[in-house]
């Protein structure tokens, strides 16, 4: 069967309605600072395969270097194991040669991540994990001052020199925190040491709170404080959800009060320019707001 791929680029002098994609792929392609491509293979018209590409900040021990992270990665089921998925990520790595991006990188779940593997891709050393705290149960030993919701703008502003993956600025983390379809919310403690970013979960059986990015003194802290603030945000919260993180703590958790409920999602990545060293993630908290 034959399958044609075809890689759609849209600047931001075009329509960016011309791929048929919805706010949220319009905003992830095409809303940043940098490169972006969308990527689709079809079949009689129809699309069948599709992924992103996408540049983000430099790495603040590689700022030389141009990276740019592989996302939405979907093939349909009637047309799997027949290859397309490698020739998405094949399209993805010639546009990344193209426009001079120096590594490419990718969380790939459970059915994606034999493909990398097999297609090359590196695996660091710290997978993350999503820990969920449900909404009837409390965490013992939150004793921590209440939240005090926040803008958007200071939020930014309190947190632009935190510890993060990315050597972000003011104008990534504007359109990080301008998803379509997320409301974000923004609490800190009165002496701004605590700073969360929170958000709903995707629509879907279980409805969840993500918390996006916690930050205390300027790091990202162990789970088990992370648990305790958790406490405090969940009182400041009006619904009453579940709080759903990623973490790479491999503290025991000490009673029933968090489980972990998601398979291990590491980071994989590929040079695509000589000289790219992939910085050592040892003991990085991940957050949502690391990944695609």
């Amino acid at each position: 069967m034959a399958i044609s791929i075809e890689t759609s680029i849209i600047t931001a002098s075009q329509n960016r309605n011309a791929a048929g994609l919805s706010d949220d792929l319009n905003w992830w392609c095409f809303g940043g600072r940098g490169a972006g491509a969308f990527v689709q293979a079809h079949h009689d018209g129809i699309r069948i395969g599709q992924a992103t590409v996408v540049e983000k900040p430099p790495f603040p021990s590689q700022g030389a270097f141009r990276v740019a992270e592989i996302g939405h990665n979907y093939v349909d089921k009637a047309f799997r194991r027949r290859g397309i998925f490698s020739k998405l990520v094949d399209e993805i790595e010639k546009f990344a040669r193209i426009e001079g991006i120096s590594a490419l990188y990718v969380t790939p779940n459970s059915e994606s991540e034999p493909i990398y593997r097999k297609l090359n891709y590196a695996f660091c050393e710290e997978p993350a994990e999503l820990v969920l705290i449900p909404f009837d149960n409390s965490v013992a030993g939150g004793t921590h001052k209440a939240l005090t919701e926040i803008q958007k703008d200071e939020y930014i502003n309190l947190t632009l020199d935190c510890s993060r993956l990315f050597k972000g600025c003011a104008k990534y983390l504007q359109w990080r925190f301008a998803k379509p379809s997320a409301e974000f919310r923004f609490f800190c403690s009165q002496d701004r040491s605590a700073i969360m970013a929170v958000r709903p979960g995707s629509p879907g059986p279980l409805g969840v709170y993500v918390l996006s990015e916690f930050f205390l003194c300027g790091q990202k802290p162990p789970l088990e404080i992370t648990l305790e603030y958790v406490e405090q945000l969940r009182q400041t919260l009006t619904e009453q959800k579940p709080i759903i993180f990623p973490s790479t703590d491999r503290c025991k958790l000490k009673d029933r009060t968090a489980v972990r409920v998601y398979r291990n999602f590491p980071m994989a990545y590929k040079r695509v320019a000589e000289g790219f060293i992939f910085p050592s993630t040892h003991q990085y908290q991940f957050t949502d707001s690391d990944y695609g």
